[in-house]
């Protein structure tokens, strides 16, 4: 009887925390619905993405996995191009290595800071959110077949660099 009333105890205190832990998950997915507001006060535009990025693309299409680095570059009113080197298997599986391929193309910028770039067949490349004020941007590809992911980082150009920034950090003083 002893040990009955033991494990009624366990499972009602068990019970209570994950019930706890239902409101408190609540609580909080309410706390971020409300902060959520919208990417950059007065929305993206094309605009929004200007200048030289660097780049890298991960994953894997039709004949296999592929990985690339590149230089993407914006021209603030829906052109762009990408020149990347790219490593990726072949449908016969010996694998190649491409330097300086470039693929131009258009894009389009929505005002919630998503978008899409299409190549100049007009096809789907890849769909896209702008991030930190337009500091990076975050992709995935739109061709069926491929899940490939691709990250750019805009590339300061010396002059927008603080001094600071290339210092090494001083931890005595």
């Amino acid at each position: 009887m002893r040990k009955t009333m033991l494990h009624v105890c366990l499972v009602i205190g068990l019970l209570s925390v994950l019930l706890l832990l239902q409101f408190w998950y609540v609580g909080q997915a309410g706390k971020v619905q409300a902060q959520r507001a919208d990417p950059e006060p007065g929305g993206c535009t094309n605009a929004t993405l200007q200048g030289t990025y660097g780049a890298y693309r991960l994953g894997a299409n039709l004949n296999g996995p592929l990985a690339a680095v590149g230089i993407v570059t914006y021209d603030g009113i829906g052109f762009a191009s990408i020149r990347q080197s790219i490593n990726r298997q072949t449908p016969t599986h010996t694998g190649e290595f491409i330097r300086n391929v470039v693929i131009p193309g258009t894009y389009q910028v929505n005002s919630d800071c998503t978008g899409d770039a299409f190549a100049d067949d007009g096809s789907l490349l890849v769909t896209f959110v702008i991030v930190d004020g337009g500091r990076e941007v975050y992709k995935i590809g739109g061709t069926p077949g491929n899940a490939i992911i691709e990250v750019a980082k805009k590339i300061a150009p010396a002059h927008d660099r603080d001094d600071d920034d290339r210092r090494p950090p001083v931890f005595c003083q």
